[in-house]
């Protein structure tokens, strides 16, 4: 039997995604960042945009603005820019729990707590070199990621007290994780390094005890930063960035089931439980010299067949280096984070995603 066979599984009434011909997203609305701007960090990404977060009760979309030290707030429902947290020192994640936001800031690895209506700070907790995701578990402890160019790990919080738990220690610093919806299980990527072209890795760990369920080496593959989990059939969605591909594994043994091309330097990929597509952002090449770079960047949509092989079924281009997001299955849509360009300020756009595929 399967080291976590007791993962929760949908019955299998619910039936797998259709294979479609086309599903574009369409973008609907615009929102303008005039004043979130920053230098070029280690990407050569001047402005970038990290991770994004969404509280249902406030319909705020919450955006952690790395190069401009931000965390820029957005009223989905009045359409426009709420607030903004300043002086955060390299913010890269956020999530919601409760009445309170929560940001990590990767230059002083805390964990930030604030009010999610008043923007008012309520303390914060040291996790680790590089603090970068975190995740709300189902049962209602926080998880955040951290590890620099050394060893790393992911860490759990009280979201009440900021009171610190067990860490899972990793041997690298994990890009993307992503916690079971059954609580039982964390699966984490391990790629190589930031830039390097090493082969990278895939864990899952069982919880609480982080004891190794199993590690799958991605051979020929490099950069897996994002990931996102397909809990009612068991599958773990990660993104290589060299090359750059789509890649379907079984969250029970950590086989790959298929992979497919997809846009280049992704950091965010969703599943939408309604359609059954897979959302990349992909922000196109790097700069490099005199290259500006962006060359290819999309939001790419994949269905994923009964055996798990996913297909590219629609694709909307992108400006350059737009590759983190934030899917709001309640709202039916996917925002993602433009950084300034030439004659452009940065902005989050709101792309609609159709209700499910087009039938072959």
């Amino acid at each position: 039997m399967s080291p976590i066979a007791f993962l929760v599984v949908l019955p299998a009434l619910l039936g797998e995604p259709r294979q479609a011909e086309a599903a574009a997203p369409t973008l609907s609305r615009t929102f303008a960042l005039d004043d979130v701007r920053g230098p070029a960090d280690r990407t050569g990404i001047a402005g970038r945009i990290d991770h994004m977060a969404y509280d249902p009760a406030t319909a705020r979309l919450f955006v952690a603005c790395v190069a401009n030290g931000t965390l820029e707030v957005i009223d989905l429902d009045a359409g426009t820019r709420a607030g903004t947290i300043r002086g955060l020192k390299e913010p890269q994640g956020a999530a919601v729990a409760g009445d309170s936001v929560y940001v990590t800031t990767g230059a002083d690895g805390r964990l930030n707590r604030f009010d999610a209506r008043t923007l008012a700070a309520r303390g914060s907790a040291a996790v680790g070199d590089d603090a970068d995701n975190v995740r709300l578990a189902p049962d209602g402890r926080l998880w955040a990621s951290f590890g620099g160019g050394g060893p790393g790990g992911i860490a759990p919080f009280d979201p009440s007290t900021l009171a610190g738990g067990p860490r899972l220690g990793l041997p690298r610093m994990p890009e993307g994780f992503q916690v079971h919806a059954s609580g039982a299980a964390i699966f984490a990527n391990l790629p190589a390094g930031k830039r390097s072209t090493a082969d990278g890795s895939v864990v899952g760990l069982k919880l609480p005890s982080g004891e190794r369920l199993w590690e799958r080496k991605l051979s020929g593959r490099a950069g897996n930063f994002p990931m996102a989990l397909d809990p009612a059939r068991d599958r773990v969605f990660v993104v290589s960035r060299v090359p750059a591909r789509l890649i379907v594994l079984d969250a029970r043994d950590g086989s790959i089931l298929g992979e497919a091309e997809c846009p280049p330097q992704s950091d965010d990929l969703f599943l939408d439980p309604r359609s059954g597509l897979v959302a990349v952002i992909g922000g196109g090449t790097l700069p490099s010299g005199e290259e500006p770079g962006g060359a290819g960047a999309s939001l790419d949509l994949f269905a994923v067949d009964a055996a798990g092989r996913p297909a590219r079924v629609g694709a909307t281009p992108l400006p350059p280096h737009t590759r983190t997001g934030k899917l709001v299955e309640g709202r039916r849509a996917l925002y993602v984070g433009v950084p300034m360009a030439k004659g452009r300020p940065a902005e989050v756009r709101e792309y609609r995603l159709p209700d499910r595929p087009a039938t072959p």
